[in-house]
């Protein structure tokens, strides 16, 4: 006979003293539970495939970074990234500077020979940050004099 109570959720059997379980309630909550968790791990909407889990195998790794104020610095990473993210300690990555009537940006995502803004490039292991003055009411602000920068790697 099946259980007198069911799980809030799933539905399973949930045998009260004088229930007596049989062989087909177990088997038809395993089916249930393979199904549920199955369809869950199979979710590529919510879970990264073997394909997408490849590109991203190759790690992530941080490093802090002190400014120096000068209009560019250049900084060795230890492997070649497919990308970088920069970003200022403690800074939104975008600030409006009403002083100087400009966005400044400490924050920025750099692919090899290529970035989302003007304030950084990656070639290779080389990573070059930037200071500019204001242009188009735009200022970079990744080498801020004894500014701490996060830098996030990912292989």
């Amino acid at each position: 006979m099946a259980s007198t109570d069911k799980t809030e959720n799933l539905g399973l059997n949930k045998w009260v003293s004088e229930d007596v379980p049989k062989m087909n309630d177990f088997n038809s909550d395993n089916t249930i539970i393979d199904t549920v968790v199955g369809e869950h791990i199979n979710n590529e909407e919510i879970h990264l495939s073997a394909e997408d889990r490849k590109l991203l195998g190759g790690g992530i790794t941080t490093m802090v970074i002190v400014g120096d104020g000068n209009s560019s610095k250049t900084v060795t990473l230890d492997t070649a990234p497919k990308m970088v993210h920069i970003f200022l300690k403690n800074s939104p990555p975008a600030v409006w500077d009403s002083e100087n009537s400009c966005t400044v940006i400490n924050s920025a995502f750099v692919i090899q020979r290529g970035s989302s803004s003007g304030g950084a490039s990656l070639n290779d292991k080389s990573l070059v940050i930037t200071n500019t003055n204001v242009s188009d009411g735009i200022k970079y602000n990744l080498n801020e004099s004894y500014g701490q920068y996060v830098v996030v790697s990912y292989n």
